[in-house]
């Protein structure tokens, strides 16, 4: 091979690590942007729910309150998902709502990598607060009941 070829061979394989680099990169910022939209959709089901709890809503102004609070993204994605479901005949009341935003915005696959998270979860490095909050964290996705003195031993 000559000098220019061995210098072009070179450029190309350094210009091919550089990309996949950039991917791997990408890849790792679009599995956190993902959780990060997991959890924001987790926590605003669940604020919903206290605030229906507080307010003493009705299945039927539950459903009107969460359409209501829908934006952007999301509330695109339940008029097309609400013209579905009614194109099907399916009764579309809170419960069916919750289960359609929770497949959509919270995927079982996902729930259950978190329940394996938490099965894994160690201290290890981490303070005894930082430790609590990640296991109060993980233990919703848990889908067994968990006792006081489950959660006080370790491995």
């Amino acid at each position: 091979m000559t000098r220019t070829n061995e210098q072009i061979a070179c450029a190309i394989k350094m210009m091919a690590m550089a990309m996949q680099q950039q991917n791997a990169y990408f890849a790792r910022m679009e599995a956190e942007r993902a959780a990060a939209d997991l959890e924001a959709a987790d926590r605003w089901l669940c604020e919903l729910e206290k605030i229906f709890v507080v307010l003493g809503c009705s299945p039927e102004k539950r459903l009107a309150y969460a359409v209501y609070m829908l934006v952007g993204e999301a509330e695109h994605w339940w008029r097309g998902t609400y013209q579905m479901l009614v194109a099907r005949g399916v009764t579309v009341d809170w419960e069916c709502f919750r289960a359609v935003f929770m497949e959509k915005y919270f995927p079982e696959s996902v729930r259950h990598a978190k329940e394996a998270e938490f099965m894994r979860l160690h201290q290890g490095g981490l303070s005894v607060s930082e430790y609590a909050m990640r296991f109060e964290h993980l233990a919703r996705f848990y889908s067994q009941a968990i006792s006081e003195t489950w959660k006080c031993t370790e491995d």
